[in-house]
Formats: structure tokens, C-alpha cells, sequence
């Protein structure tokens, strides 16, 4: 486990199996050296790995720049799966249409007895209503 003031990762090893990396909340530069730390580990694994973005309900571009890249760079090892209609917009928004492909699925869950790991942001909330992004690594 490696801890630090922001964040707490738990890692769990499974060989040749899939990662299922649940993404959720809003991503913007305060969370793209974490994003793209996370994007770096699951292409170093060598192991597929599939990113739900159905519950992102905000996307910066320096955050989906990095998606792009770290996609590009997967060649077919990282999916992007169910991306949300804000996702969408971000990535009209900001013309990289033509560097991301998205799959849609009607069901990413973990299968039984699968290891898990987790990011959580430690944030501390404002007066204005603020929605906190978090990171779900699934090890199948």
C-alpha cells in the first residue's frame, strides 16, 4: 500500500488477468498527475485494461489529452468503455475525436472473487457544492 497525503493506493496482484479502472467525478489539473500515474501503472503491467468513464461528470482538456495519449500509446491494451455524455463533450470539445474510440457495454462489474484496489482523494470540501473524482482499480 503506498499512502500520501492525497491519496492511498491498494494494490493487489492477479497475472493475465484484465484491470478494470472505474473512473468517477470531476478530473481536472488538481488530478492529472494522478490520472496519468495510474494510466503509466496499467500500461507498465503489460495486462489489458478497461476504463469505465460512464460516471466522469467532468473532463478537462489536460485530462483527456492524457487519456488520448496513454489510449494511443495502449495500442489496443487500454479500452475505453462507456464514456459519459460530459466525456463526450470534452473530447468534442477539445477535437480529439479522431484519437479515442469508446466501446459500449451494458455490464463492467467485477466477477466474484476479484482482487481490488483504490484511490481515494482526501479533499477538503468547500462552501460550494463540489463533486470529488475517484479511482477504482478492479484487478480480474
Amino acid at each position: 500500500m503506498i499512502v500520501s497525503d492525497s491519496t492511498i493506493f491498494e494494490s493487489a496482484q492477479r497475472d493475465e488477468q484484465p484491470v478494470l479502472v472505474k473512473l468517477s467525478g470531476e478530473f481536472d489539473i488538481r488530478y492529472l498527475r494522478t490520472l496519468e500515474n495510474m494510466l503509466r501503472d496499467c500500461l507498465a503491467s503489460g495486462r489489458l485494461t478497461l476504463v469505465d468513464l460512464s460516471e466522469v461528470t467532468f473532463m478537462d482538456s489536460r485530462c483527456v489529452w492524457e487519456l488520448a495519449v496513454y489510449y494511443q500509446l495502449g495500442r489496443g491494451r487500454i479500452i475505453l468503455c462507456n464514456p459519459s455524455q460530459d466525456v463526450g463533450v470534452s473530447v468534442a470539445a477539445y477535437d480529439l475525436e479522431d484519437w479515442l474510440d469508446f466501446i459500449y457495454t451494458t455490464d463492467l462489474r467485477p466477477s466474484p472473487g476479484c482482487a481490488a484496489a483504490n484511490i481515494q482523494y482526501n479533499t477538503t470540501t468547500n462552501t460550494r457544492k463540489v463533486s470529488r473524482p475517484c479511482i477504482n482499480y478492479i484487478q480480474r
